[in-house]
């Protein structure tokens, strides 16, 4: 059976190399939704005072769901939309929050997963530097069928999803 030393001395290395990462990933996600919630808002404001101009559309069927349309995309897509619609910035933070850690807990799961499938018996050497978008960890390892290295990296991106989300890989090699 395998000793779990090991990987704790990692997961405790990678807990304390990503405590500033996930700081930042979250005050990133608090952000967004509260700038995604103040467009928002603007919007409902623009409507309210006629400042949206639909007189283009004939129907007004049509002009419903050009109006609706413009709203989900003010509030940043339908999923935050229904999040925004009927809540407070408490609630929504709230959210964001329990979110978080979430996918916190799910990113460390995985990790601790591929260590433990790897077979990890000591670790030899580790180093995890920090980078503009996330971070990169290159661990040193004895396992079951020899040695090996291990590469961690978080990659904190927007790409084509609006919000801020971070991947993370773990690759052992052979």
């Amino acid at each position: 059976m395998t000793s779990m030393t090991p990987i704790n001395d990692m997961v405790k290395a990678l807990d304390k190399a990503f405590a500033g990462f996930d700081e930042l990933h979250l005050e990133a996600d608090l952000k967004w939704h509260r700038d995604t919630l103040m467009a928002g808002q603007q919007f409902d404001q623009a409507v309210k005072a006629g400042e949206v101009d639909l007189s283009m559309y004939d129907c007004p069927s049509l002009r419903r769901q050009v109006k609706w349309e413009m709203r989900v995309e003010a509030y940043g897509g339908l999923t935050a939309f229904k999040l925004f619609t009927g809540s407070n910035w408490s609630m929504i933070a709230d959210h964001v929050c329990k979110n978080h850690k979430a996918k916190v807990a799910k990113r460390n799961h995985r990790i601790v997963r591929d260590l433990t499938k790897a077979g990890i018996t000591a670790v030899i050497d580790g180093d995890v530097e920090l980078s503009k978008d996330g971070f990169n960890g290159l661990f040193a390892v004895q396992t079951d069928k020899g040695d090996r290295n291990i590469f961690v990296s978080t990659i904190y991106c927007r790409g084509a999803i609006k919000r801020p989300h971070f991947r993370c890989v773990v690759r052992v090699s052979v």
